[in-house]
């Protein structure tokens, strides 16, 4: 009896025991297949999904960068336009002054408008964003734009003040010679005269200097020589202009001096022949 469960007991530990290889080697041979198989698939998978989502993200970001340049470029040729405008609409500056800062104004925007075009048809990334870093750093507009809107207005209020003394140094010429034929001694109003008028051609000497200073300057592109030369133009047309300005002040006081001079002399002095000129 002993022995009979000795060897069914034996025997059911040998086919337990083949029972678990054969199922061991299943599981083996399912797991190697299956994972082989969905490792191979996986792989391809996410290989496809990165290459789509690289593509998908270099498009966005050209997108945005073409974008982001527009809106710059636009903004730097609607300041030109709206610099050329007021210029073209300035009363004292001459035809000729007016028409070479206009045609360079305009090449300014046109090489913007260029450099737009460019920008958006630029196929990589790389290009594109150099190209959108020269707007700023080569393309800068800015630097000679703003200081000619602002030194041309001043000159053109400056020439509407001189035309104005201008006009009465020969009023007060005439009173002058008036009072000298009635034997008045009009030395020191003649002196003062002389001075005005001095002053008058030396004022307008320094705006026409300080503008063709500033008519052919052009951005730098980068170029460190040429912005050096534009900021040296720059400065020496300010200096110009508040040499001027100092021109037109002691005009003013010379016309005052005269007409004071002339009433000592008593000769009376038309209301044409003094000037009050705003020089803030």
């Amino acid at each position: 009896m002993l022995k009979n469960k000795i060897i069914i007991g034996i025997g059911a530990l040998i086919a337990g025991t083949t029972l678990a290889f054969a199922l061991t080697g299943d599981t083996s041979s399912n797991v190697s297949t299956n994972g082989t198989a969905g490792s191979g698939s996986v792989s391809t998978q996410v290989s496809a999904s990165s290459t789509s989502g690289n593509s998908s993200s270099t498009t966005t970001k050209m997108t945005s960068l073409v974008n982001k340049a527009n809106k710059e470029i636009d903004g730097r040729v609607a300041a030109l336009n709206k610099l050329r405008a007021r210029i073209d609409g300035l009363k004292n500056l001459s035809a000729d002054n007016k028409a070479s800062l206009s045609a360079n104004i305009q090449s300014q925007a046109t090489a913007l408008t260029n450099l737009k075009s460019k920008i958006s048809g630029d196929t990589d990334i790389i290009t594109a964003k150099a190209d959108f870093s020269s707007i700023a750093g080569s393309y800068r507009t800015f630097l000679v734009s703003l200081p000619t809107d602002e030194i041309t207005t001043t000159i053109d209020m400056r020439l509407g003040q001189i035309n104005t003394l201008a006009s009465s140094t020969a009023n007060l010429s005439a009173q002058i010679q008036t009072a000298q034929s009635a034997g008045k001694d009009v030395t020191a109003a003649q002196a003062k005269l002389n001075d005005m008028n001095a002053r008058i051609s030396d004022a307008q000497a320094q705006y026409k200097a300080a503008i063709n200073l500033i008519a052919p300057l052009t951005p730098d592109n980068g170029d460190k020589t040429i912005m050096a030369s534009n900021k040296a133009a720059i400065k020496q047309a300010r200096a110009s202009l508040k040499i001027a300005l100092k021109d037109i002040q002691t005009a003013q006081s010379d016309s005052k001096s005269i007409t004071r001079a002339l009433k000592k002399l008593n000769v009376t002095v038309n209301a044409t022949s003094t000037t009050n000129v705003s020089t803030h």
